[in-house]
């Protein structure tokens, strides 16, 4: 990733704002069902949340960029929950303190709850079941390929463009959560180049 705010000359970085790259996203991505190394048991017993802290996140994998968390929780004991929901806490792409709260949805006895809002860091992450949870359901917790946009715009018509692995991407973007959803495939080999339109052209 790069913006002409972390280049420290003050004279070379003039010259890229008013070129038009304000802000380039540039990294290697890839979607994760695994975010963190330990993926454990929510909190046995009927109606209860478990709260991770984010001293006790251990990243497994992370792709270096604000991301929009997705947590699964798995019903393997079969309790038939009538709900899951995820509620996320902690600083956005801007160093902003932010909340999203995800309502999982049921396949099979797969709960997956996607949130809309992308994470730098998590302060700290619940998850409720409601139903009777067990030592023999697990939660993992990784995350969507929906990135957060390297600087605040007003307008979807203010990214100009992107590029995903060398080629046009039509992925949608959201002024209301600063975000991107990627429309090709992510994987460890392939680059996102996302051009915002340079903030003298902005009325």
């Amino acid at each position: 990733m790069a913006t002409h705010g972390n280049i420290r000359n003050p004279e070379l970085r003039g010259i890229i704002k008013a070129e038009g790259a304000h802000c380039i996203s540039f990294m290697p991505i890839a979607a994760d069902a695994d975010w963190f190394k330990t993926t454990v048991a929510p909190t046995a017993g009927e109606n209860k949340t478990t709260t991770l802290a984010a001293a006790s996140m251990t990243k497994a994998y992370c792709p270096g960029w604000p991301v929009v968390p997705v947590t699964v929780v798995l019903d393997d004991a079969g309790d038939d929950w009538t709900a899951v929901s995820v509620a996320y806490s902690g600083v956005d792409q801007f160093g902003d303190y932010i909340t999203d709260t995800a309502t999982g949805t049921n396949s099979s006895g797969t709960w997956t709850a996607t949130g809309v809002k992308a994470f730098q860091a998590f302060t700290s992450i619940a998850i409720t079941v409601t139903g009777t949870a067990t030592s023999s359901d697990s939660y993992t917790i990784g995350f969507a390929k929906t990135y957060g946009i390297g600087r605040r715009i007003g307008a979807s018509g203010e990214i100009i463009a992107q590029l995903f692995d060398g080629a046009a991407d039509v992925g949608t973007v959201s002024v209301a959560n600063q975000t991107i959803i990627i429309a090709g495939t992510p994987d460890a080999a392939k680059n996102w180049l996302v051009f915002p339109r340079p903030e003298y052209y902005i009325q």
